[in-house]
């Protein structure tokens, strides 16, 4: 009878993530955020409050992750093959990702057939204007006067872990953690597996409170589709549409090709690899923050499709840190954009340009968030010589619409780059059993060795 009770109350509960419940709340949301801006305006604080409680579990998770991945990789002789699949395959998907977005550029042609005398308009007369001319030339951050590749690899030193933990300077806190990581793997002392185990404990309970978070996507939903639908102008969003959908249909080719590879790689059905990455894709078009899915992301890939824990936790973290798929694709795309409105031919020098700077540009928007994401653009730009400034405007009216897919490409990305360096589900999880390069078994040794310590 207890039973009974406690599995009605369970089912009582997940209702709430049904698919159709949450795509009736968006539905809503949107509704709201057309016909009643006044009402949007006065949910957009309850949005922004359940992102907070996301974010508020992220950087524990980030943390615990990483750290303790690493020094259980580094403590099962295993880094150094993990640490070339990454560099290899991390490489490999970015390059091919901004391939992607050049391609789609050149095929969907956005930047062409723009009437220009309504664009100059649109420019001159937004209210945006006066935020662009404070951006630019206030000197706010003394970061600003360091070179944009150099102010990048700067920025990744934590002078004080504890301001980096309080400012959601991820990319910080991520070196932290890859520093934590390596220190405990090298040190092979008891105290350190005590720390392994701290940090597992840690992992777990921030990720069980995230669980209770997510039983109130529903409502989070709502509100930010209110708030994100109020924000669009007509004007901007109907001179910009070509562009809009050929990021929109770029990026949804980017997540069947990774839903493949998941699929492929996983050795499940494909109506479970949807299922299973259902919640991250939720999160990431609802709340906009790669991070925010971090846990959701972690439990598909290791509770749902079998990967093995300790590389996921730490190959997604580094893929929503670093690599920022999203970003690089809609740099890509941004780059053509902007050549075709100029009339400006790239040649095959100036595409090589743009595809490496590109991917270093969306790299160096790891942390960043806001204008300061669309103004790395700069870094592409600058070599090209194009200009950003008179165009930059249009780009962030149109950000609302574009960020939550270029959000989900990053997370989905990671998921899919995880899935071809981690082992394959169906590898043997037990410590006698071998593989190719053993190195789950010794992840196993080491895990069953903590537990006897336990």
């Amino acid at each position: 009878m207890t039973n009974e009770k406690k599995s009605n109350r369970l089912f009582s509960w997940d209702i709430l993530l049904n698919p159709w419940v949450v795509i009736i709340s968006m539905i809503l949301g949107i509704y709201i955020g057309v016909y009643d801006r006044r009402i949007a305006i006065q949910l957009s604080p309850f949005g922004n409050m359940y992102v907070s409680l996301l974010k508020m579990c992220v950087l524990p998770i980030l943390l615990s992750a990483v750290a303790y991945s690493l020094g259980g990789l580094l403590k099962a002789h295993a880094a150094k093959t993990y640490l070339k699949r990454m560099l290899v395959v991390f490489t490999v998907t970015l390059v091919l990702t901004c391939m992607i977005g050049l391609a789609s550029g050149i095929i969907g042609r956005p930047g062409i057939g723009i009437n220009e005398d309504i664009l100059g308009k649109i420019i001159n007369n937004s209210p945006q204007k006066p935020d662009m001319e404070i951006f630019f030339f206030q000197p706010n951050d003394p970061y600003d006067r360091i070179p944009g590749l150099l102010k990048f690899f700067v920025s990744t030193i934590p002078p004080n872990i504890f301001y980096s933990l309080t400012n959601d300077r991820n990319l910080q806190v991520l070196l932290f953690a890859i520093i934590i990581g390596f220190a405990v793997g090298m040190i092979s002392t008891k105290h350190s597996e005590s720390l392994l185990i701290l940090l597992d404990a840690i992992f777990n309970l921030f990720s069980k409170i995230i669980r209770w978070i997510i039983y109130a996507l529903p409502f989070g939903l709502f509100c930010l589709m209110a708030d994100l639908i109020s924000q669009i102008g007509m004007d901007i969003l109907l001179s910009m549409i070509k562009f809009i959908i050929v990021f929109h249909v770029c990026a949804i080719l980017v997540v069947i090709i990774n839903t493949l590879v998941i699929w492929y790689r996983s050795g499940s059905s494909f109506t479970h690899v949807l299922s299973a990455l259902k919640e991250p894709v939720i999160l990431a078009l609802g709340t906009r923050n790669g991070f925010a899915t971090l846990p959701s992301a972690l439990d598909a890939l290791h509770e749902k499709l079998n990967f093995d824990q300790t590389s996921t936790n730490l190959l997604v973290p580094l893929g929503l840190t670093i690599c920022r798929y999203g970003n690089v694709l809609y740099f890509a795309i941004a780059t053509i954009f902007i050549a075709q409105l100029y009339n400006t031919s790239l040649g095959l020098p100036g595409m090589t340009m743009a595809l490496i700077g590109t991917i270093f540009a969306g790299m160096a928007t790891s942390g960043a968030t806001g204008v300061v994401i669309l103004s790395m653009m700069a870094i592409v730009l600058q070599p090209l010589k194009l200009p950003l400034e008179a165009v930059l405007i249009l780009f962030i009216a149109i950000d609302p619409i574009v960020e939550p897919m270029r959000t989900l490409i990053t997370v989905h990305s990671s998921c899919s780059a995880a899935s071809l360096i981690a082992h394959r589900p169906e590898t043997p999880a037990h410590p006698a059993s071998k593989n190719d390069d053993g190195i789950l078994d010794e992840t196993q040794e080491l895990k069953i060795a903590t537990t006897v310590r336990q």
